[in-house]
């Protein structure tokens, strides 16, 4: 009997540990709302880049270099850098149903 209480205990532990919150979003990962908000962003910035350009900077180089910079200042209205969105955005490519 005695020796059955600890391998119920680990057994215990163990279903706990496995029941844990699969759609948790670990540290260092963008919430999920807050990588919406910044997409959103960065696709209305592109749109914003597509359509509405003056015609003298028509070029493909000079269009997205300036989307560029556009993207790092959404990064940083949203208080992020381009390591952690990119380390959020590959966590929810692997992630879909998040």
């Amino acid at each position: 009997m005695r020796r059955a209480l600890p391998i119920a205990g680990l057994f215990f532990l163990l279903l706990c540990a496995s029941c844990a919150h699969p759609d948790r979003v670990p540290r260092g990962i963008l919430a999920t709302g807050r990588m919406s908000a910044i997409l959103l962003d960065m696709r209305m910035a592109s749109a914003y880049n597509d359509t509405y350009v003056p015609d003298t900077s028509r070029t493909v180089a000079s269009r997205e270099l300036r989307l560029k910079k556009i993207y790092a200042q959404i990064l940083e209205l949203h208080h992020t850098d381009h390591q952690q969105f990119m380390k959020s955005y590959a966590f929810y490519e692997d992630h879909p149903d998040l």
